[in-house]
């Protein structure tokens, strides 16, 4: 007898694992064990973001309106949070109060954990579509997309919105594909899911459609099987019936919209929509760096987001893309039959991965910073990324080369991200993918580290490493705006000994040193630079000796 050729055993190999569909869900739960187990190591490593000042000071107004039975009422006004639900501000607030940690670097973590619960919702989604290897696939994408992990160490609005939406995908997916009448659970899942997601976000009510869709689409099969059978339509009863379980969604969420909302608890049928009438037509009256142009924000092109999705996703989803044209193909060749309830979850993982971004197309609502109003985008995508993939590789018919080529590809692809991942942390977010030509390729042109993270890097720097300017009195140093000062102060106050030698003052004419980001040409100040914050060869913060006497 002769032994197997080494082809052979990797043919089996992979033969066995495309077949064995438990074992990627063992491999799914190591996977995101190891994940748990970097967040909480890496979790607190990114500065505090530009917003976090105002979220911070929002979640403890909201923390002290419920303890005062709204006596305290600064929830009620500040800034323009008032518009937002508390749930994650709240959330954090109240932790920080029993943290060892400072209250940004709890916030982080906690962030952390929450955009690691939007890669389980990915995996879920994908799961329940296409099996146990799409959900492994899915949480993968997710975990390795730069800008989602790097906003999932500092992002307090748009990563927990994020989660909550592919929650509420899921959820309604699940109504989408089970049986007819939705079974009860379902429908509780599904509105626990939407109000939790708008506790975050009330502005987006578009999640509203899930379960609409999941639910009408679920009765016109249902119509469509009776129709076959000669069977009487019931078309009125099961209108009433998606009607009625529909309202008990929104009955559900509803509320839990309004729990930690302290703003629109005081008329909660009315500013809740004065609330998504604000976001409609919000105002920011900056320039956004755009193709290497500085424009008004309320003039940015309809192509703005679909753009920066195309240059900072990474390469699996062109693959992904791929895979998914080659699924089409087969299904259009061969004149497949497949399972309709298929169609429906395929169905429902695309609605949410492109109706919010085809209507914010046609709608053009207020968009700013880059793509991070669309986060929440990512995770469904992810999801049927997952799918895309694992119905190419699990495909019989298709040629085992092919299949394990796409495969190896997809694998080196990941290890490519996971090098940019590791030269950016933890600044994962100002990633571009190499067929852009990634951030050196944006420098000037796109915006990288608008949110201001990597001050905290800069401010450590000067710390450690200048010594005194001016015998005598302590060194001053001086920021792009007070935002960024009082971030500075605040990691002033966490090195020992720090406020005896350094302090910080308001604008360059004080300053000894100034410390300035890139964005709006910050850091364009005369003086001597000191040092940069860079990742991949491209400047974030300056450290920069002013010209003062």
């Amino acid at each position: 007898m002769h032994a197997a050729a080494p082809e052979g055993r990797l043919a089996t190999a992979y033969r066995w694992l495309m077949a064995h569909q438990r074992v990627w869900l063992i491999v799914s739960w190591i996977a995101l064990t190891a994940a748990a187990s970097m967040a909480w190591r890496h979790g607190t490593d990114a500065g505090a973001a530009w917003d976090e000042t105002f979220h911070v000071r929002y979640g403890k107004r909201v923390l002290e309106w419920f303890r005062s039975d709204g006596v305290l009422d600064g929830a009620l006004h500040y800034q323009n949070l008032y518009l937002y639900g508390g749930l994650f501000d709240l959330t954090a607030a109240w932790l920080s109060e029993r943290s060892p940690l400072g209250h940004y670097e709890t916030r982080h973590l906690l962030t952390a954990f929450v955009a690691l619960f939007g890669a389980v919702g990915s995996w879920k989604l994908a799961s329940l579509v296409a099996g146990p290897f799409a959900g492994f696939l899915a949480a993968t994408m997710l975990v390795l997309t730069p800008a989602w992990l790097g906003h999932g160490l500092f992002n307090p609005k748009d990563i927990p919105f994020g989660t909550g939406a592919i929650w509420a995908a899921y959820t309604a997916t699940r109504l989408g594909v089970g049986p007819i009448p939705p079974r009860i659970r379902d429908v509780l899942f599904a509105g626990i899911a939407l109000g939790l997601a708008l506790a975050v976000r009330p502005g987006g009510l578009i999640l509203l459609t899930y379960p609409v869709i999941a639910l009408g689409a679920r009765s016109a099969l249902q119509l469509f099987r009776r129709l076959q059978l000669l069977e009487p339509l019931g078309f009125s009863r099961l209108l009433i019936d998606a009607g009625w379980k529909i309202a008990l969604v929104i009955a559900i969420a509803y509320p839990l919209m309004l729990s930690t909302w302290p703003w629109a608890q005081l008329a909660p049928f009315v500013r809740p929509f004065e609330a998504v009438k604000q976001f409609m037509h919000f105002s920011w009256d900056n320039v956004v760096l755009f193709r290497g142009e500085f424009i008004p924000a309320p003039d940015l092109p309809r192509e703005y987001i679909p753009v920066w999705f195309a240059i900072t996703l990474p390469e699996t989803y062109l693959l992904a893309a791929f895979c998914a044209l080659v699924g089409l193909a087969r299904l259009t060749r061969k004149h497949a039959f497949v399972r309709p309830e298929r169609v429906i979850g395929i169905g429902m993982v695309a609605v949410a991965a492109f109706l919010p971004l085809a209507a914010a197309v046609v709608l053009r609502p207020p968009v700013y910073d880059a793509h991070r109003h669309f986060l929440f985008l990512l995770p469904p995508l992810a999801a049927l990324a997952g799918v895309a993939l694992a119905s190419v590789l699990r495909a019989q018919e298709l040629k085992l080369w092919l299949r394990g080529s796409v495969a190896g590809v997809w694998i080196a692809l990941c290890i490519v991200t996971c090098v940019d991942i590791v030269q950016l942390h933890p600044y994962e977010y100002i990633y571009f993918n190499r067929l852009f030509g990634g951030l050196q390729a944006a420098n000037g042109r796109y915006e990288t580290d608008y949110w201001g993270v990597a001050y905290k890097e800069a401010f450590m720097w000067v710390v450690k490493n200048v010594p005194p300017v001016h015998p005598g009195r302590p060194t001053r140093i001086a920021s792009c705006n007070n935002n960024t000062n009082e971030r500075m102060t605040y990691y002033l106050g966490r090195v020992p000994g720090a406020k005896e030698s350094f302090e910080i003052v308001r604008g360059y004419g004080r300053a000894d040193l100034f410390v300035a980001m890139t964005r709006f040409r910050c850091h364009d100040v005369p003086g001597q630079v000191l040092a940069t914050v860079e990742r991949q060869g491209v400047p974030l913060v300056y450290v920069i000796r002013t010209t003062n006497k």
